[in-house]
């Protein structure tokens, strides 16, 4: 998903949420990060937006 949403060009910006159903769950109720929300984490997102230099 998060590969997908990095190469989509009209998705500038992303975030991801914790209240869907448990099997989803990036954070436990105790705070602690799931495996998927230490990817979440972990990922380097590219520059959204990159503005010409010069005009152009």
């Amino acid at each position: 998903m998060i590969e997908m949403l990095d190469a989509t060009p009209f998705v500038e910006r992303y975030a991801i949420y914790n209240w869907v159903e448990d099997v989803r769950h990036v954070q436990n109720d105790d705070g602690q990060l799931t495996p998927a929300g230490e990817v979440y984490r972990d990922q380097e997102s590219p520059l959204s937006y990159r503005q010409p230099v010069g005009g152009k």
